[in-house]
């Protein structure tokens, strides 16, 4: 899993995710463009996700700043914690594509 992908990616969905609730909220009814982030998905979740992406971003601000210059002894905990990270941002990545699948997907016609 090559870090700076995975963190460009995690960049990218939260930037698309705030993007398509902005402009969802600043509509005063749902237009063409955002239409279908309400009808395929609940706005909750995208916000629900958004709240976790955030959470762990500072999760990992927090672990990082502790390891500035990792003594030889630290270097394997510092290793796993960021391995961990990598992989909870990748299914955070993995859920925000999958919502933005969704909203992209024409609303079913009532």
């Amino acid at each position: 899993m090559n870090w700076l992908l995975v963190i460009a990616d995690f960049h990218s969905n939260y930037n698309r995710l705030v993007k398509c609730l902005n402009a969802y909220k600043t509509q005063q009814g749902p237009s063409e463009t955002t239409k279908s982030c309400e009808v395929q998905l609940p706005v909750g979740q995208v916000v629900s996700l958004l709240n976790t992406m955030q959470q762990e971003l500072e999760r990992l601000a927090t672990d990082m700043e502790q390891y500035q210059a990792p003594l030889p002894s630290d270097q394997n905990n510092y290793c796993t914690k960021l391995a961990n990270h990598t992989q909870t941002i990748n299914e955070l990545n993995k859920q925000a594509q999958c919502i933005l699948q969704l909203a992209t997907l024409p609303a079913l016609q009532k």
